[in-house]
């Protein structure tokens, strides 16, 4: 049976050392600072992730130090060094206008990418016909290696003549 009794303190320290020690705090600080976007994962999703480190790893800061921290961790965690810069550039103050202005920059670059797709000229290499005249006219300039083999033999046996029809 729990003890009825105990104080506030001795609460919070079971509480503690049942749901999060220092070493668990250590872990998701590393886990923060590694954390990478993933191919597929979107900004919300990262943002996401990111806050529930901040509070995993750092549980006695203030809100406002958390969104500061997540904040840092996000640019970090985009992983492309342009968007991060350009993030910085807008002297974003908290983590949801880091990621609004992270989604902003994506879509443009995405919508110019797609344009320029778009305005590209499309290039064919070649059309079936065309294939089949280029072969027809490689394979007429260019005996196969068989007339060619059996024209040399036939060229060595007339030498052969000749010079036994010199002698």
């Amino acid at each position: 049976m729990a003890n009825q009794d105990a104080t506030y303190d001795e609460v919070v320290a079971k509480l503690r050392h049942r749901f999060g020690n220092q070493e668990q705090q250590e872990k998701f600080r590393i886990e923060l600072r590694t954390r990478r976007r993933r191919h597929g994962e979107t900004l919300q999703e990262l943002s996401q992730d990111i806050e529930n480190l901040v509070a995993l790893a750092f549980p006695d800061t203030t809100m406002d130090t958390r969104d500061i921290l997540a904040l840092e961790a996000f640019i970090e965690a985009l992983g492309e060094p342009g968007l991060s810069y350009k993030i910085r550039e807008k002297g974003t103050s908290t983590l949801q206008d880091a990621v609004i202005a992270a989604m902003k920059l994506e879509v443009l670059r995405n919508s110019r990418a797609h344009s320029r797709d778009q305005s590209r000229p499309r290039q064919v290499r070649m059309t079936q016909a065309e294939s089949d005249e280029r072969t027809k006219k490689t394979t007429a300039q260019k005996p196969n290696a068989m007339t060619s083999r059996s024209q040399s033999i036939e060229d060595k046996e007339a030498m052969r003549k000749k010079i036994n029809q010199h002698e």
